[in-house]
């Protein structure tokens, strides 16, 4: 019996996870970069927080930005991320090197909207502290 509950557990969770993995993003990047130059040129500017996913929490689902949250990253390896124009964290970015590619690292390390692994695509940003649970912070590019 406990193993029927075990799979219908698993069963739906894999349901639930390819159903909001269109919804919340497009980004398909895996968080590790090859071409440093290119994902530089994508990561530059700023972006708007748009949705939150958490697969683990007490309500998991995909939910709306519901503050007016800012990240800016500067060609000069800082950052920022305001709060209806105010500054509510600062800090630095950087390309590291790990297992034949790249990632980007932010310090300070806590950082509340910008932690854990980041993907870069075109138009789309997603910071994540816990991957195994889904994704964490979607933003979307406001300028080019």
């Amino acid at each position: 019996m406990r193993i029927f509950f075990l799979l219908l557990f698993i069963l739906v969770s894999c349901e639930k996870e390819s159903s909001n993995e269109n919804s919340f993003g497009t980004c398909d990047a895996d968080g590790t970069f090859t071409d440093v130059e290119r994902t530089t040129a994508r990561l530059i500017g700023n972006w708007k927080w748009t949705k939150s996913d958490c697969g683990l929490c007490a309500n998991p689902g995909i939910r709306e930005a519901d503050k007016n949250i800012m990240a800016s990253f500067a060609a000069d390896g800082t950052f920022s991320v305001k709060e209806d124009s105010e500054t509510i964290e600062e800090g630095t970015w950087e390309f590291l090197e790990s297992y034949g590619g790249f990632f980007i690292s932010i310090e300070p390390k806590n950082a509340a909207y910008l932690n854990g692994s980041i993907r870069v695509c075109d138009t789309e940003l997603i910071s994540d502290a816990r991957p195994w649970d889904g994704a964490g912070f979607l933003f979307v590019k406001v300028d080019s």
